[in-house]
């Protein structure tokens, strides 16, 4: 465990290793409370957290914003923020997972734009949302669902049946805030396709926004206000997250030298890549790699 200047711990996902499916981990809130009670204290995390309240109340603090999160709501907290949640007086459920599971599967525009929904500088959506009484009901089953089939022993389920049901987990949410927020226009949910899209092809070899913004014939300052408006990031940010994915894989998954790895993604300088990824992670590359490929 990793400590930041602020003294937040910094916790990674390896911390669920035990649990019985790679890359997701679900939870009644009084099965978390004991065996793992994470978020007494303040943390920040490098995976995602979704928290279910079925009733009662949970107080919670991210990045110094404080709020509660009341029954048949949910709260969405993104990696890398600052949290602190008080689950003794909240029954419902906890869903822990890193990144990489979703996109392996889905593009990344829902999981941001869902995710988006924290105080930051981007907007002022509450991080906590509430549901008409039939959607949170729905919301229930799918959580249900996952843990069912994350407790089948053996395991039934193969990891496309945890991301499918997790997507359209986020698909009800994202209707439920675009139905709050007014929607987003479709001609914006084209731009962010294409933008997603032309990422996907070019993140290695053009990492400079202005390609992309060239591409989709917008003026930078609008791309960028675009993408921030509602995936609450910069382009930038959008395609060091591609490039840090596509590391995490090469880490994972093959056996090239990291050195390799920083070349092969165009990284002229390694100290370059090597700070870029431990930014993106608090973690250097070497120590990523031995956390996961230990935990495989």
């Amino acid at each position: 465990m990793i400590t930041d200047s602020s003294r937040d711990k910094s916790i990674h996902y390896s911390v669920f290793k035990r649990e019985p499916v790679r890359g997701i981990s679900i939870f009644t809130t009084e099965e978390f409370l004991q065996r793992y009670d994470l978020f007494s204290e303040s943390i920040i995390a490098d995976f995602y957290i979704i928290v279910v309240a079925a009733s009662g109340e949970a107080h919670y603090t991210i990045d110094g914003e404080s709020g509660t999160l009341k029954q048949k709501s949910a709260l969405f907290i993104p990696p890398e923020r600052v949290v602190s949640i008080n689950l003794k007086e909240c029954s419902g459920f906890l869903i822990a997972f890193f990144e990489d599971f979703y996109t392996e599967e889905y593009n990344i525009t829902r999981l941001l734009s869902v995710f988006n929904v924290y105080p930051a500088k981007y907007n002022e959506r509450a991080a906590a949302v509430s549901f008409p009484a039939g959607t949170f009901e729905d919301i229930i089953t799918l959580v249900k669902m996952m843990m069912k089939n994350s407790r089948s022993t053996p395991l039934k389920a193969a990891p496309e049946t945890f991301t499918a049901l997790l997507h359209t987990l986020f698909t009800i949410a994202g209707n439920t805030l675009n139905d709050e927020m007014n929607g987003m226009p479709p001609a914006n949910a084209r731009q962010l396709e294409r933008l997603l899209s032309l990422i996907d092809m070019h993140y290695s070899n053009q990492q400079s926004p202005l390609f992309y913004s060239e591409k989709l014939n917008m003026r930078p300052i609008r791309l960028n206000r675009l993408v921030s408006q509602y995936l609450g990031c910069s382009v930038k940010h959008l395609i060091r997250k591609r490039l840090m994915l596509e590391a995490r894989k090469l880490l994972t998954h093959t056996d090239m030298q990291i050195t390799e790895i920083g070349y092969h993604l165009n990284f002229a300088d390694i100290s370059y890549f090597s700070k870029t990824f431990s930014d993106f992670h608090r973690l250097t590359p070497t120590m990523f790699r031995k956390i996961h490929k230990k935990h495989q």
